[in-house]
């Protein structure tokens, strides 16, 4: 790290600070005050002082630095815990609650997870105002100083050798309380990241360890159940007990439990009975269930933010789960308001406490229930409503922004950055500037009470800047810039020379996808639809069906979800596949051109940059160009229809076509992440092979099996 004490701005490979209003404005958007003075120096073996006393949470993030400075430095570091065997070499110091270095604590630091950075004599100190903000700060330290930063992992990043570490004597950087209390990752539609991490131990603490240097709090696990034996959910929760994080359970499993994993299991393994029917009139038995699922949480000492919610099974109708559900939907939502309230009632009275983390997710049908009035969930100040987004627009529903929540109220925005229907899995296109105006709508409905910022994303390694600037709006809302965001966060992974241009290409790709549907007047929010890569596979299986069947059909999507997804009114074109062929031609030139850069770029970085480069950036340039192409291959061969022998020309070119992306994506997988998308199926592509089915097609030609004629 350089500083420049006649400017006070700092350079470094893995961020920049600006200077504004008095105060400094890190690259990555987070509040913080520097002072520069002469230097320390920090050599290979530099010692690590912290008390035996602090938490294992704290102490298990210090192991994590002295494996840092590790690989920076090349020595080991030793781990002390008496302030007197430190002497008077430079050393770093840990401290949170620990008698042995509250000497070295700042009594200003208040509030939850604040955290500080600053020289003090011949130490640089790592104080917290809490166990989490002790953690923040040991990673902050790795990264602003060791130029780990926080996706290094995922990235395939290699940390740089060093001869010593540089911090300025006279150096402090405070970090005040966050913006939004609960900073939340459910790492959803994992048909990657699960076998992946189930690989080896490394893996899987990778993804923990991530989740604390971005600064996220609750880790989504879905459910916990220990019936009959612990369930993936229970054992990602101890984990996060381990490591200093909170847990939540996704919105249809209240107190962490889903109704059909968990159920059957407690009636028969617990109660040693038969699982009685599942039937509102049964109500007695759901409060019963419930208890043992909180006392589960209570014994296993894991920190919840408590799931308040009552719904169907895994987002079905609520009569599928319960036959003598009524089918009023006024009904309903009154079913929902009582039982929401009655929950919190026995929560309360379960633990004992009546100041509980709580949140109630308002998805799919209760967001609804909201939106139209209703609904009113309870007006507690320790329940956060969290509002679920359109799952079309990813932007809050119309209802939910003409409510006014009550005073004090606070809210949360559940924001899909991979969706598995028809929105991003393998390649980013929600934009940091879109994440950010979304946020500022359901903010200033609700008076400024942000609670809660949850991301749905598990495919991690295609999804680092989103997930990273996720982390660094819900610290520090107000103050960050989404372009200043973006250009930093390129100079930590792809170096400060070449960051102008790395970000200019995450631009392009954003501005790259084509709007397929006319925006929604009553959210002024940037490319609101997006003609993401999962609309171009539901449109590729949409059309080799049409092709199988041998009749064309210019509007070949017939799902009731799907079919709004493009809309050739909005788009001057007769049908569906008209309107994709033309918006898409566009597309590709935009991104032929954005390859052309992309190519460009990773010739100017090192070897090391570029393998990253190529796999994060190239990658899903190269594969949204192919995707596409193969789509208007496709529709151009459906269009020959019944011209068998021009159908089966266009087929030979979008077999070449499909056979690209494939080799694209295999391309993009290196060193630990070699197989990575060889997982890439149930929702897009390889979910169907896409060239296996055009082969089938093209042997039906060639064995004299025509096409099925229009007739």
């Amino acid at each position: 790290m350089r500083f420049s004490k006649s400017t006070g701005f700092v350079s470094k490979s893995t961020g920049f600070v600006f200077k504004l209003a008095g105060a400094f404005i890190l690259g990555a958007g987070l509040f913080a005050n520097i002072i520069l003075g002469d230097d320390i120096r920090l050599a290979p073996g530099t010692p690590i002082l912290v008390d035996a006393g602090e938490p294992e949470t704290v102490l298990r993030a210090v192991r994590d630095l002295q494996r840092d400075l590790k690989t920076v430095l090349g020595m080991d570091s030793p781990i002390i815990h008496e302030s007197g065997a430190a002497k008077q070499k430079p050393m770093i110091i840990v401290t949170g609650t620990g008698a042995q270095t509250s000497r070295w604590r700042d009594s200003s630091l208040k509030g939850t997870e604040a955290h500080l950075l600053r020289t003090q004599g011949n130490a640089i100190v790592l104080h917290g105002s809490d166990a989490r903000g002790t953690i923040y700060a040991i990673y902050e330290f790795s990264d602003r100083f060791l130029h780990i930063p926080p996706l290094w992992y995922w990235m395939g990043l290699i940390p740089s050798r060093m001869p010593a570490v540089t911090v300025p004597a006279d150096f402090t950087l405070r970090f005040d309380s966050p913006s939004i209390r609960y900073r939340t990752w459910f790492p959803n539609d994992t048909d990657m990241l699960h076998p992946w991490l189930d690989e080896s131990p490394a893996r899987y603490e990778a993804m923990f360890e991530a989740l604390l240097r971005l600064k996220f709090n609750v880790l989504d696990v879905d459910y916990i159940s220990d019936l009959p034996k612990p369930s993936r959910g229970l054992r990602w929760a101890r984990t996060c007990r381990d490591r200093g994080i909170m847990v939540t359970s996704t919105h249809t499993a209240p107190f962490g439990i889903r109704w059909m994993p968990g159920w059957e299991p407690y009636w028969r393994l617990v109660r040693n009975q038969e699982p009685p029917a599942m039937l509102l009139e049964n109500e007695g038995n759901f409060w019963e269930f419930w208890r043992y699922f909180i006392e589960l949480a209570k014994r296993e000492r894991i920190e919840m933010l408590w799931q308040i919610a009552f719904r169907g099974d895994f987002d079905k109708k609520m009569s599928l789960t319960f036959p003598d559900a009524p089918t009023d939907e006024k009904e309903l939502a009154s079913l929902v308001d009582r039982m929401l309230r009655d929950q919190i009632i026995f929560l309360r009275n379960s633990m004992g406490n009546g100041h509980l983390p709580m949140r109630s997710v308002l998805f799919e049908e209760v967001g609804q229930y909201y939106s139209d009035g209703t609904l009113t969930p309870p007006v507690d100040p320790s329940l956060v409503w969290t509002f679920g987004n359109d799952k079309t627009t990813m932007m809050p529903y119309e209802g939910q922004l003409k409510r006014q929540p009550h005073e004090g109220q606070p809210v949360g925005f559940y924001f899909n950055l991979q969706y598995t229907a028809i929105g991003s899995h393998l390649a980013e296109a929600q934009s940091p500037k879109k994440l950010q105006q979304v946020l500022a709508l359901v903010r200033n409905r609700a008076g400024g009470s942000l609670g809660e910022l949850m991301i749905n994303v598990g495919n991690i390694r295609d999804f680092p800047l989103g997930i990273s600037a996720s982390g660094s709006i819900a610290w520090d809302f107000d103050r960050f810039d989404p372009s200043a965001f973006i250009e930093d966060w390129c100079a930590r992974y792809f170096g400060r020379t070449q960051a102008p241009a790395v970000a200019g290409i995450y631009q392009d790709l954003f501005d790259a996808y084509w709007e397929p549907h006319a925006p929604e007047s009553y959210a002024p929010v940037e490319r609101q639809y997006l003609f993401t890569d999962l609309k171009t596979a539901r449109y590729i299986e949409a059309v080799l069906t049409l092709l199988s069947q041998g009749v064309y059909d210019g509007n070949p999507i017939k799902h009731p979800y799907w079919q709004g997804s493009v809309d050739p009114q909005f788009l001057g074109a007769p049908d569906q596949l008209s309107a994709i062929l033309v918006n898409n031609e566009k597309m590709i030139a935009r991104l032929d051109a954005l390859k052309a850069k992309c190519e460009a770029c990773a010739a100017a970085l090192d070897a090391g940059g570029r393998e990253h480069f190529n796999s994060t950036v190239l990658m899903p340039v190269a594969f949204l160009r192919a995707s596409n192409r193969l789509l208007n291959g496709l529709i151009r061969a459906a269009q020959m229809l019944p011209d068998h022998p021009a159908v089966a020309a266009r087929l030979a070119e979008a077999k070449r076509e499909a056979d690209g992306v494939v080799a694209i994506l295999k391309a993009g997988d290196t060193g630990e992440f070699s197989r990575w998308h060889q997982r890439a199926g149930k929702y897009g592509f390889r979910s169907r092979d896409y060239a296996t089915e055009i082969d089938t097609l093209l042997a039906r030609e060639a064995d004299g099996q025509k096409l099925p004629d229009n007739n």
